[in-house]
């Protein structure tokens, strides 16, 4: 019997650049490769602090149902909390901490839960509107995971395979074989076949 998951993401997780092919995602990569059944929450500029994020855990719990019927929940949020300069707001830190620990803390206790840490192939010496580098992102939701008790997979890993060309110009999403790379990583951390 194939795992479900429901993996929470933003655009790094709902397609690949250019977007539009369902059959170049993260979910189809996962369903079709590696036998995993994906119930997707993820849309382009998702953050951890956005109008979605509060309604979120009843999303996850719906899904579950009364027969617990979810093996995993993968959180891959926070690119977007740092790099929101684009829209010239800036997401406090404590913004962020602050979100991520609420929606980590309204879940329900029997999932398992995996927090994906902030991904980008921008300059990593890059600093937000709020002075900040993306690993201070990182490092943020590495310390609210693990005191909420979830398992934190560190999202920068994924870039020791998937190098340009695997992103698109930009530096942040990923193509079809950058998204390939990170279904297979992905696949890989959570089920220890490495």
């Amino acid at each position: 019997m194939s795992e479900r998951w429901i993996i929470i993401g933003d655009s790094l997780v709902a397609a690949s650049h250019p977007f539009g092919n369902a059959k170049e995602s993260l979910s189809y990569y996962l369903t079709h490769y590696h036998d995993v059944n994906v119930n997707l929450l993820a849309s382009g500029g998702q953050t951890m602090t956005g109008q979605a994020s509060p309604k979120l855990p009843e999303a996850v719990k719906y899904i579950d149902g009364p027969l617990r019927t979810v093996d995993k929940v993968i959180v891959a949020l926070g690119t977007n909390d740092w790099a929101m300069e684009v829209f010239e707001v800036g997401i406090s830190r404590k913004a962020y901490c602050e979100a991520y620990k609420t929606f980590l803390n309204a879940l329900p206790d029997h999932l398992k839960v995996f927090c994906v840490t902030p991904l980008s192939r921008r300059d990593e010496d890059d600093h937000n509107l709020q002075g900040w580098p993306l690993e201070a992102y990182r490092d943020d939701t590495k310390r609210v995971g693990l005191k909420a008790g979830a398992t934190v997979l560190d999202g920068s890993q994924i870039f020791k395979a998937a190098i340009p060309p695997h992103f698109a110009e930009g530096g942040i999403h990923l193509t079809a074989k950058g998204t390939r790379i990170y279904a297979d990583w992905l696949w890989q951390e959570i089920m220890g076949k490495k």
